[in-house]
């Protein structure tokens, strides 16, 4: 099968063809790109945040599971009630849930920069579009 190759569009041109006046295309184009760069950071910084947040949490698990593990399996061998062994499983629960509570404060902060870099830019955008307006 032939590869299809994607038409060459010279963006230079095109904006000659609709020049208007009193407007910067070339400054509009500049900041749309500045608006695109502005959503792959903010989207680096959202997939940095949930793979933390997913690499803390499995290491949470694998943590407290191989705690309980031992704890439980030195009970049997040791005889121990299970009214202790119960109490213990509910300690490594509390655990990891506390564990789980700073997990989601650090993903609300992950969030928050995430929204922070979204709003730079808006309020960037909004700063071009102001100073293009004064200069038409």
């Amino acid at each position: 099968m032939d590869k299809i190759e994607p038409p060459i569009v010279d963006l230079n041109k095109i904006m000659e063809q609709w020049k208007l006046p009193n407007v910067d295309l070339q400054s509009i184009m500049e900041g749309r790109r500045r608006d695109i760069e502005a959503i792959v950071k903010a989207n680096e910084v959202a997939l940095n945040g949930i793979k933390s947040v997913a690499d803390k949490q499995a290491e949470i698990l694998q943590t407290v599971l191989a705690e309980l593990g031992t704890k439980l399996k030195s009970m049997a061998q040791d005889g121990s009630p299970s009214a202790k062994a119960t109490e213990m499983a509910q300690q490594a629960v509390e655990k990891a849930l506390g564990a789980m509570r700073a997990l989601a404060e650090a993903n609300g902060q992950s969030q928050a920069q995430v929204l922070d870099v979204i709003n730079t830019r808006v309020q960037q955008s909004m700063d071009e579009i102001r100073a293009t307006l004064k200069r038409s």
